[in-house]
């Protein structure tokens, strides 16, 4: 139940605030809770303490990330029906920087203390730390977005290692800087997204393809010989290179060859990325892919060192509680929760199923929203969660409201009031207890 008086608060005007940038109370400049110091590297990072994860900010403060993604005047494009939120967030506050330091306090009064993707570089410079999507999958070809990328080609590792090196460039020494997601959604193969697994999809590749190669190699060392596979896969084959070119009726390929060769096909994605992102950057948090829902257990065991994080987006109810610890037993990595939505009204489908949480009324979504945050929290593994949207998207998309501010820049005051609850409990939450460094670890970057 909300405080009595809070919508008052969040009516407060950002004048009132602190000026950015500056401690208050509790909380470091970050938003990091002043208490016992761990090692301050000037970096964010994670750690293990007292049997829970932990953000660590560049003071060697516990941190918990609360962010918000899209938190940008693009939000709204101009090319839409109803207007876009640009044109009226720059009539109300004049210019892009009183925006930006207007939005800024907003989220710092709201208790947010990140910034996710797509947000602005205006919104970054108020002081506020921040997450970047580097989208490493679409180095070589923009329109596969979402789609696997052939990581076998070298094509794409170049690729990857100048996209990468540019923009790590830019990020490389800023304290401020939580980490990179090496991408948004990635098509891992899972079933329920109706699009096969990654090794028939390999094996559809044109015959030069490295992809269509690395899978042949990869069941030429399984089995040594056609007839070997052949006598598993229940088919009649000539040779390795007849795979998946002759249909076969009846035939059965083992789920033990279809993980092994995911997590082949996962390794080499996080060794590419890791090692293009170490290249330029050795100090910031590797994020890892936002994985949508449960991530495969074959891609959870190919993380090792490669990446700091586990980020899946949350849902429609998923991954649950019970997920959410599975992956953490097989990766031993913290988890941040991306993209979390709860829209009002109901949401479309997305053409294969539904995508969003949904919430009758405003009051409905305010209290969803607070129950999901004190649920992830309870959890030891979870450093934190982003809100999906900063700024409601056009009616004429059909997937609900689930912005912070409507598109005239108004903020809901329910939700936010909600949110401002929550993230002023979300140590007490964490159930922070000042023991000291004992049996800390810091994590792999």
């Amino acid at each position: 139940m909300l405080r009595k008086g809070l919508l008052t608060v969040v009516g407060l005007l950002v004048c009132l605030l602190p000026a950015h940038g500056q401690p208050e109370g509790d909380r470091d400049e970050f938003g990091a809770l002043i208490g016992p110091r761990r090692a301050a590297t000037g970096f964010f990072r994670a750690m293990k303490a007292e049997n829970r994860w932990w953000l660590v900010d560049p003071n060697g403060y516990l941190f918990l990330s609360a962010g918000v993604n899209g938190v940008s005047l693009a939000a709204g494009s101009e090319e839409e029906a109803d207007g876009g939120y640009r044109e009226a967030a720059l009539a109300k506050h004049r210019s892009e920087s009183a925006w930006a330091e207007a939005t800024a306090g907003r989220l710092r009064q709201w208790g947010f203390n990140t910034l996710g993707p797509d947000s602005d570089g205006a919104v970054r410079d108020q002081e506020m730390a921040f997450t970047v999507s580097l989208d490493c999958s679409r180095a070589v070809r923009r329109a596969d977005a979402g789609l696997f990328p052939d990581v076998f080609d070298p094509d794409f590792e170049r690729g990857v290692r100048r996209h990468v090196s540019r923009a790590c460039r830019l990020y490389a020494e800023d304290r401020r800087l939580v980490g990179y997601f090496t991408d948004g959604r990635l098509d891992w193969g899972r079933s329920d997204e109706g699009t096969g697994p990654l090794m028939a999809r390999f094996l559809s590749m044109e015959d030069a393809a490295p992809g269509r190669r690395a899978v042949l190699d990869f069941l030429e060392r399984r089995y040594l010989t056609i007839a070997e596979l052949n006598e598993v896969w229940v088919t009649s084959y000539e040779s390795f290179e007849e795979i998946g070119r002759t249909p076969q009726v009846g035939s059965h390929i083992p789920q033990a060859d279809i993980d092994g060769f995911q997590q082949l096909v996962a390794r080499e994605y996080f060794r590419i990325t890791h090692e293009a992102i170490r290249e330029s950057d050795r100090h910031h948090l590797i994020l890892g892919p936002r994985f949508e829902g449960e991530a495969p257990g074959p891609v959870l065991a190919a993380m090792g060192d490669l990446i700091s994080v586990v980020s899946v987006e949350w849902s429609a109810g998923k991954p649950s509680a019970a997920q959410l610890r599975r992956m953490q037993r097989l990766a031993d990595k913290p988890v941040l929760i991306c993209d979390l939505a709860i829209a009002v009204s109901p949401a479309a489908g997305g053409g294969r199923r539904q995508v969003r949480a949904c919430a009758e009324t405003e009051e409905e979504q305010a209290s969803q929203l607070g129950a999901r945050v004190r649920e992830f929290l309870a959890l030891p593994m979870v450093i934190g969660y982003q809100w999906q949207s900063y700024v409601d998207e056009t009616a004429g998309r059909g997937r609900g409201r689930c912005g912070l501010v409507g598109r005239d820049d108004e903020p809901h005051e329910g939700l936010v009031a909600a949110a401002a609850e929550t993230n002023a409990a979300l140590y007490e939450l964490a159930a922070v207890r000042e023991k000291g460094q004992a049996g800390s670890r810091v994590s792999g970057r």
